[in-house]
């Protein structure tokens, strides 16, 4: 995000750490009461499983990413 836009980069760096921590304290504020009623080993399965997920839906990024960057040049103009 910082080399495609830089114009919008202090933005973006703030958006993405606020919903990393928002994401972090609704897991941690709901896992306690998560693994006493489902126990650990489906916990960790299930975050497991949501944390491959989201890295193999990054590989179209690598791969396309100038293509996505190109398609949204024109968009430009709304931000």
């Amino acid at each position: 995000m910082v080399e495609s836009r830089p114009k919008h980069a202090s933005e973006a760096i703030v958006t993405i750490n606020m919903f990393k921590n928002l994401v972090s304290f609704l897991f941690l504020y709901t896992a306690v009461d998560w693994v006493a009623a489902r126990g650990w080993l489906e916990v960790y399965m299930i975050m497991f499983m949501l944390v491959t997920l989201s890295m193999l839906l990054a590989i179209p990024f690598y791969f396309f990413g100038s293509k996505f960057r190109a398609m949204s040049s024109g968009l430009e103009r709304f931000l």
